[in-house]
């Protein structure tokens, strides 16, 4: 492929930076053309094997800069894994954009994905950087957890990098406590949020989408998309779709 053509599809690099001592690793989605530009960055959830590369490549078609940056002790980013951490990282992953020459810094947003989501939601209301942010199939805590099994596997796998299982289960319930999505929602306005769920999603239930919606104020929208399990397996199409729509309307 030629250069030129190259340069009209816009381009890809790797990234690196700091994250409280620690540096995080992750891929930068260039949008076409010259100057400073919207940007995304997009969040993974637990442990990030569907990273939402498809929704990456849309946007910068659209003109936009998406990051996916790992979050510390996860996919060869440094540091111990840590869900009360993962806010922090997210904050600093700000500061990272906006040191960047080709992104606006007046059009800073996040989109997450399940726990991502978990993640845009409590970045997007503690941090006035970021513009607006779209979650999910995440956002809003359920009761249990996850499974005690899928979180042991997890870390004997190495997905989550200098966490024991018990460790792992005590984080957890100190974000339900200090984190809950639900005690942050509202003060994501008066910029907009985005909600979009799987009608079929055994992980985060539409009903539960649906209250963490009631409790955010305006600008808000939520999308239940019909037929979608937690990782849209076959509706990843309109799944792009709704979010590229919704972000078009706010560059």
């Amino acid at each position: 492929m030629s250069s030129s053509v190259y340069e009209s599809l816009g381009s890809i690099e790797g990234i690196s930076f700091q994250s409280e001592g620690e540096r995080l690793l992750g891929v930068a989605y260039l949008g076409r053309g010259e100057g400073r530009k919207p940007t995304v960055i997009l969040l993974h959830g637990l442990p990030g094997l569907e990273k939402n590369i498809d929704i990456a490549y849309a946007l910068r078609d659209m003109g936009w800069n998406v990051l996916i940056t790992h979050y510390r002790g996860c996919w060869g980013s440094e540091g111990r894994y840590r869900f009360t951490g993962i806010p922090t990282d997210v904050k600093n992953m700000v500061t990272y954009a906006e040191s960047k020459h080709y992104v606006d810094k007046d059009k800073i947003f996040l989109v997450g994905h399940s726990l991502g989501a978990w993640a845009t939601t409590i970045a997007t209301a503690q941090d006035t950087r970021v513009k607006g942010g779209v979650a999910i199939a995440g956002g809003a805590h359920d009761e249990s957890g996850p499974r005690r099994d899928y979180l042991d596997s997890l870390t004997r796998q190495g997905f989550l990098k200098g966490l024991t299982l018990e460790e792992a289960l005590e984080d957890w319930a100190k974000m339900r406590m200090e984190l809950s999505p639900q005690d942050w929602v509202d003060k994501i306005s008066p910029r907009p949020f985005l909600l979009v769920g799987g009608e079929k999603d055994a992980t985060v239930s539409p009903r539960r989408i649906a209250a963490l919606f009631d409790r955010a104020k305006d600008p808000k929208n939520m999308t239940i998309v019909e037929g979608a399990d937690h990782v849209f397996t076959d509706r990843r199409r309109e799944l792009v779709q709704i979010v590229t729509e919704w972000l078009r309307d706010k560059a």
